[in-house]
């Protein structure tokens, strides 16, 4: 088994050696063949300032907007997770009062992820409001 490893790795590093060897990329560029002309400076030149004023020119996203969007979506997925921790909280505790006590263990060690999960998503939506309070 090591001898086979071992001629892999050589076959290999001889292969890759050739490629690199014989991989070589001529160029035949000269000083006098690399012209210029004056003209095409000035025409690069020119659509990088017209770009530039294009952007310059554009009017301002209205922020009212952009508020209103973000709050539905952050009240939208707000929504969504207290309606997700508000069902697996349901589900958790009907199993943990109907079943036995495997299931009761089984639920126990359920908890601790369900409690984690709920601080992580609810934590989230504290951070976002608290820096878009700051930011507007």
């Amino acid at each position: 088994m090591k001898k086979i490893y071992k001629y892999k790795m050589i076959l290999i590093s001889i292969i890759s050696t050739f490629i690199i060897i014989f991989n070589v990329n001529n160029t035949y560029a000269h000083e006098n063949s690399i012209r210029v002309s004056r003209t095409t400076i000035d025409q690069i030149m020119s659509s990088a300032e017209s770009f530039i004023n294009i952007g310059k020119n554009t009017t301002n996203m209205d922020v009212t907007v952009l508020q209103e969007i973000t709050d539905i979506f952050y009240n939208i997925m707000l929504g969504v997770g207290i309606v997700v921790a508000i069902i697996i909280g349901i589900v958790l505790g009907v199993k943990f009062m109907s079943e036995g006590t495997q299931s009761k263990a089984e639920v126990k060690e359920a908890l601790i992820p369900y409690v984690v999960g709920c601080a992580v998503v609810f934590g989230a939506f504290i951070i976002w409001k608290i820096v878009i309070m700051i930011l507007s």
